[in-house]
This record gives structure tokens, sequence and C-alpha cells, in this order.
């Protein structure tokens, strides 16, 4: 079978027109004609998941999360991006991805969670399409009534995820669900136009949930990562009656290999860590956060917190807190652009730290080796 026709079985369910403007979806690299035995299904396309297609001896990678999503004027190879499309092309691996037109289509992600969570007389939360039977987001009923506590711990057995983010009254019964896959805070507002109790979502920022809160939706972000993972075992589904073998990703949760990619980081430069994440101005974000620390044996490591809302912007908050501690060996993560510093690794926020990030910074803090403690972010 060509990679062509693979493509049209899959656009039937989600074609190109029901991806939002922004979106990369379709064929981004390779040969439409080139014949395909394996397909290689995937979440997240990293240098990782390329890797893993190519030592899997795939013949094709089908992808939710599509890369070029920026643009891109030059391929660098030391870049994470030019890494994966040098190894695509000196593969021949073709690469589609279905991502904002998955996440919308009838039979798609949002679909595949109202499914999970047994929701019945589900309807569309975003109708933004001329598509009456697509859009973003889906809310129905529960079987049967959970308080949102219970309601909580429900979800983490649903998703297989230890970890979830919540905001609002535990007390509170939950009948009306809405769920939105991956990054879905903006269109919030129309699940308490709907009538939701709750939200299930993934990425959400911290004003959006008290802004739920305050209007009584009680809201679950359980990531990303749990809340789309099912794509691969749709685009199984979709394939399943074509002579195709399909090879699933065993790439687990990207924050996951951020912390081991951190990890790596302290074990080979003895680095401190400088807390300036956001997550260090509330408790409760505090606390995960240091967990997760621990659990990869990072907390010790951990020197300082820099002090928010007293300095002008991030970077003279850093500043100060350098010069405060008389650190002159250091490298800071961070995906914020604007930042204007020499030693600065600017991560995807996307993929987080990721393997080259974490070897630039091992890097930078080991260029001097006279020094007897290095100090990272």
């Amino acid at each position: 079978m060509k990679a062509k026709e693979i493509i049209k079985i899959i656009e039937n369910i989600c074609p190109e027109r029901l991806a939002y403007s922004w979106d990369n979806v379709g064929l981004l690299c390779g040969d439409e004609n080139k014949d395909v035995k394996k397909v290689f299904v995937t979440l997240d396309t990293n240098i990782n998941t390329v890797k893993e297609a190519i030592s899997k001896n795939a013949d094709m990678i089908v992808s939710h999360h599509p890369i070029l999503l920026g643009g891109i004027k030059r391929i660098d190879y030391s870049t994470s991006v030019g890494q994966m499309l040098k190894l695509l092309i000196e593969n021949n691996i073709p690469l589609f991805a279905a991502h904002t037109n998955m996440d919308t289509a009838k039979g798609g992600i949002n679909d595949k969670l109202a499914e999970i969570f047994e929701l019945t007389d589900v309807k569309i939360l975003d109708q933004h399409t001329d598509d009456s039977s697509a859009g973003l987001g889906r809310y129905g009923r529960l079987v049967n009534i959970f308080q949102f506590g219970d309601f909580a711990e429900h979800c983490k057995k649903i998703l297989g995820t230890p970890f979830l983010r919540v905001s609002g009254d535990f007390e509170k019964d939950i009948n009306t669900v809405a769920v939105a896959s991956g990054s879905c805070s903006e269109i919030i507002p129309l699940a308490f136009e709907k009538g939701a109790d709750v939200i299930i979502t993934g990425d959400m920022k911290y004003h959006n949930m008290i802004d739920m809160t305050e209007l009584g939706i009680c809201v679950i972000d359980a990531g990303h990562y749990p809340t789309e993972i099912c794509v691969m075992y749709i685009f199984e589904d979709i394939l399943k009656d074509t002579d195709i073998e399909i090879i699933k990703s065993e790439n687990k949760d990207i924050f996951k290999l951020v912390w081991h990619n951190l990890k790596y980081i302290v074990d080979e430069t003895d680095a401190k860590i400088i807390i300036t994440s956001i997550w260090r101005l509330f408790p409760d974000y505090l606390y995960i956060l240091m967990n997760k620390l621990e659990e990869y044996g990072l907390d010790k490591n951990v020197i300082s917190l820099t002090i928010s809302n007293k300095y002008k912007d991030k970077l003279q908050e850093i500043a100060v807190k350098l010069k405060k501690l008389g650190i002159t060996e250091y490298v800071v993560l961070d995906n914020d652009k604007t930042l204007n510093l020499d030693r600065h690794i600017i991560t995807n926020n996307v993929t987080g730290l990721t393997e080259i990030d974490a070897k630039q910074a091992v890097k930078i803090l080991s260029f001097n080796e006279e020094m007897s403690r290095k100090y990272s972010r």
C-alpha cells in the first residue's frame, strides 16, 4: 500500500479542513508514493520516537503532534528538529500528522474520551466548523453521580495517571462532564455555558483555574499526554482493515523524560538547582514539584527559589538571585525567548527539556573545570 493511500484512509475520518488555521497537518516530510508495510503510530514526533520507528523498521510514521508548527528557515542538524528531518530523509520515512483535525473529528480523540468516561447524551462543546458532526471538546452525562473528590480518583484510574491538578469543591456532585483533550483552556468558559459540573483537560493556566472555580466549575488538569495517548489506538482502529502492520510507540509521557534529562545534568555536573518556575508561587504546585524532584533524587540539590513580584521581570529576578548567591557558573533552562542571557537554553514548551538541551547544559556547566561547584536552574 502506498503512503498516500494510508493518508486517504485516515483523512476520511479527520480531513485537513477540520484543522485550525495555525496548525500543520498532513504529509510533513517524505514521499507519498512510497510502498508501506509497517506504520509506526505515535502521539509525539520527537527524536526518540523517530529513532524508535527506525529501530523497528517502520516504513512510515503517523503522528498526532506535528513538527514545523512555526515554520522553518534553515535545517540545522544541531537542533532536535534538524536531527529529526535528517533521520527521516536518510531513512526514507514519510511523516504524516493529524492534529487538531483529529481532536475535532467525529470519532476522534474527544469522542474517544467521552466513550472512555461512558458519557451519555454527548454533544460538541465548541462548534467551530461548518461540519455539524465536528468540533473541539465534548460534554455529556455520567451514568452514576460522583462527588468531585471521588470523581478525581476515578479520573486517575480511567486515564492511567498518578497525578492530577484539580480545583473545586471536593463535595460537589458531578453529573455533567466536559472533556477537551490536550491544551484547551481557551474554550473552558463554554463548559460553564453548557452546564458542565467539571471539565477534564490539560495544560491549564493558573488564572483559568481560578476563573472556573469562581464560576463553580470543578477543573481537572490531567495533562496533555494522558488526555491524548488514546490517539494511537484510534489510528490503529482506523487502519485495522488494511494489511498494514501497526507498531505503537512505546515512548512515555514527555515529562518523565524531562525529569530524566534534568537528573542527567545534575549527575554529570553536580549542579545545584534554583527554582524559578511559576509552580513556586503556589504551595500546592510547589509541593507536587518537590515530590517529583524527590522521586528522582534531586530535592537535595535545590538550594533556593527566586522571589516573585518584587522585580519588573524574570530576567532581573534571576540576575538578582545569582548575584546574591555569588554564582558565576550557571545555565538557565526556560522557554521564554525574551530572556537576554548568554547561558540561556531555550526549551520547547511542548517537548520540555530534551536530551539535546541537557547535553548542551552539561557542556556549558563543564566549560570551566576548575569550578568546584556549578549551578543550574
